[in-house]
Order: C-alpha cells, then sequence, then structure tokens
C-alpha cells in the first residue's frame, strides 16, 4: 500500500493480494485518522456483502469468491471502541457485466485499488442503536 497526503486530502492505491479493512485500519491508526469519508475504484476478489433486514435486525450475507471490477466503493471512517471503523458500501461487475451490491463485509484487492479520502476535523463515533439494531454515528 502507498498513499499520499495533500493536507486533508489522501491518495491511497492498495495492491494485490492485500486485505481492504485491514489494510485502511492499520493505516488510520498509523495516521492518527478519526473521521473521513471516501470513495474508490479498482478489482476486487473474495469479497462479502450484506444487505441489512430492518425487521429482523440482522444482515443477509453473501460470499462473491470471483474477480470483480469495483465500479464504485464509498463510505466513511469514524471510531468504534475507540478504534478505526470503516463504513463501506461496493457496487461491483462480474464477468456478465451486471452491477451487485450491498454492504460490504470484506475483500481482497485483486489487481489494484484507488482510493481518494477526504479527512473531517472532529470526532465522529459509533454506538449501538437498539431502536434500529446497528451502530449508529454520535457526533462530537
Amino acid at each position: 500500500m502507498r498513499h499520499l497526503n495533500d493536507n486533508d486530502k489522501v491518495f491511497i492505491c492498495l495492491d494485490r493480494g492485500e486485505d481492504l479493512f485491514s489494510s485502511l485500519e492499520n493505516l488510520a491508526t498509523q495516521e492518527n485518522w478519526q473521521t473521513a469519508y471516501l470513495s474508490g475504484i479498482g478489482a476486487v476478489e473474495d469479497v462479502e456483502l450484506g444487505l441489512y433486514n430492518p425487521k429482523t435486525k440482522a444482515y443477509d450475507r453473501k460470499n462473491f469468491p470471483q474477480v470483480a471490477e469495483l465500479l464504485s466503493l464509498a463510505g466513511n471512517l469514524t471510531l468504534k471502541d475507540g478504534k478505526p471503523f470503516f463504513h463501506l458500501h461496493a457496487v461491483l461487475s462480474g464477468q456478465d457485466y451486471r452491477c451487485y451490491g450491498g454492504h460490504l463485509f470484506s475483500a481482497k484487492i485483486a489487481a489494484v485499488c484507488e482510493i481518494n479520502l477526504q479527512l473531517v476535523h472532529g470526532k465522529v463515533t459509533r454506538n449501538h442503536n437498539a431502536n434500529i439494531g446497528l451502530f449508529d454515528c454520535k457526533i462530537h
């Protein structure tokens, strides 16, 4: 992984074989980032996506082991239990050129992943909200 800081803007390049989440979490810890939003593109594999069901308060999850184009990665960085937490959603395209997407639980970089990250001044934490069954944002 490589990254370039330009004030509050960061360009990140992840390489083949890297785990998306652990790479981003390690970088955020190293750089002491607390709050940001991001977008990205690339190619991924071994992806797990989810769709949240508000009635059951649980995610329906599905694995996609094949290589896919990462057409759109969007999300944010906040703190959960004092550690960096990336909440990401992805739109992917397979060999049939059909799109699928959802909440991103895991992904491995298949070729490269390029991410634009915008740091935000201030602190946002995640706290469990029993009403919705998820960790939602608390802005400090």
